[in-house]
């Protein structure tokens, strides 16, 4: 119970449940070959700063629900454990339509 209710303490905030959404459709956005996208891609895709996403990134991490990958100077996020998303699938499907329909 403590675990999934920090789960969605984290996946709670907007900010962060779009990063998931993001994070979670990475090869259906074309955006990287692999199931992770660099804080830069994010920022991008969610329209906010690199500084507030790797905030929300961080806490996501510290939580475990996200892991991450060095490449030289690139960080790359992904996805630690899916089966815990599989929760807010419908959530994330009914997301996706509200975002196409702006």
């Amino acid at each position: 119970m403590d675990a999934l209710a920090s789960f969605f303490a984290i996946a709670g905030n907007p900010r962060r449940l779009r990063i998931l959404l993001y994070l979670s459709e990475v090869e259906e956005l074309c955006v990287s070959e692999v199931e992770e996208l660099c804080v830069c891609d994010l920022a991008d895709l969610t329209g906010m700063s690199n500084t507030a996403v790797s905030a929300h990134l961080n806490k996501m991490k510290l939580q475990g629900v996200l892991k991450t990958r060095r490449d030289a100077q690139m960080i790359y996020y992904s996805i630690a454990d899916k089966r815990r998303l599989k929760h807010l699938a419908s959530a994330f499907r009914e997301l996706r339509q509200a975002i196409r329909e702006k």
